[in-house]
């Protein structure tokens, strides 16, 4: 908690902020407290509450003004017809929808805000409360990938984990198909279907010390590798050629594999 010292060192308001601006040359600061910004003076008393707000630059003894930020109220717009979709105000930031979902936060107060995700009616289809993602989620076939403290993971709606495992990193391929990096030593890519069942799995990449580079033949993507090929078309097929040090390209329509004998 913080709070403010004299030039003696002696206590003048005790530490009860979570976090506190400088005093202006008006006698007010700006403090964060039980979830919401104030404006004090120079005895504590909290004077007004002000919107949520960034502080970017504050004026000490010298000056009068500080510099912040506030939220603005976040919009949707129709594209076809040029007519705004009202927000409920308890959003402050949505992206664009995606697996049938829009990925929202609510207005953030401090520090990192949860993301959720809504229905196209703007209800809740799972709530910031319930995923906790750091990041906007990835919505397929009724699975979430979050984001939580720099680990990626599956879950279900209601934020329940899907898969035992946490990853570094979830990718959704395709339509039906996410590829997932687990953590090192043994870091491993594996491909997963939309029930989450393992397709396949390499082997260890400590070697290589990179991850598998997948790259864009046409409707396939194509990851070749020393001791096979793996293809995985935008329809959510996947195929592994056992070929070593095969290659592919797209031409005239079609995938054309080459390879070594």
């Amino acid at each position: 908690k913080w709070g403010y010292i004299n030039p003696k060192g002696d206590w003048v308001i005790p530490p009860q902020f979570d976090e506190a601006g400088l005093f202006n040359a008006k006698g007010f600061a700006f403090v964060f407290s039980d979830g919401a910004h104030h404006l004090i003076n120079r005895t504590g008393q909290r004077v007004k509450k002000t919107p949520p707000l960034h502080l970017y630059w504050s004026p000490g003894r010298a000056g009068a003004l500080a510099s912040v930020t506030v939220n603005a109220p976040m919009q949707l717009w129709n594209r076809h017809n040029g007519q705004r979709i009202a927000l409920p105000t308890d959003i402050g930031e949505v992206h664009p929808p995606q697996g049938g979902l829009i990925p929202a936060a609510r207005p953030v107060t401090r520090g990192t805000r949860p993301w959720g995700a809504l229905h196209p009616d703007l209800s809740w289809a799972a709530t910031p409360e319930q995923l906790l993602s750091d990041m906007p989620p990835v919505h397929h076939a009724g699975v979430f990938h979050v984001r939580r403290n720099s680990h990626s993971l599956f879950v279900n709606a209601q934020g329940e984990t899907l898969r035992p495992a946490n990853y570094s990193s979830i990718e959704l391929l395709v339509q039906g198909i996410w590829v997932v990096d687990t953590f090192q030593p043994q870091q491993q890519q594996l491909l997963l279907d939309a029930q989450l069942r393992v397709l396949h799995t390499t082997g260890s990449m400590s070697e290589e010390g990179q991850r598998i580079h997948w790259q864009s033949a046409g409707p396939w993507h194509v990851a070749e590798q020393p001791n096979g090929l793996l293809l995985v078309h935008q329809r959510g097929t996947f195929l592994h050629l056992p070929y070593k040090n095969a290659k592919a390209h797209h031409s005239h329509g079609r995938l054309w594999i080459t390879r070594e004998e």
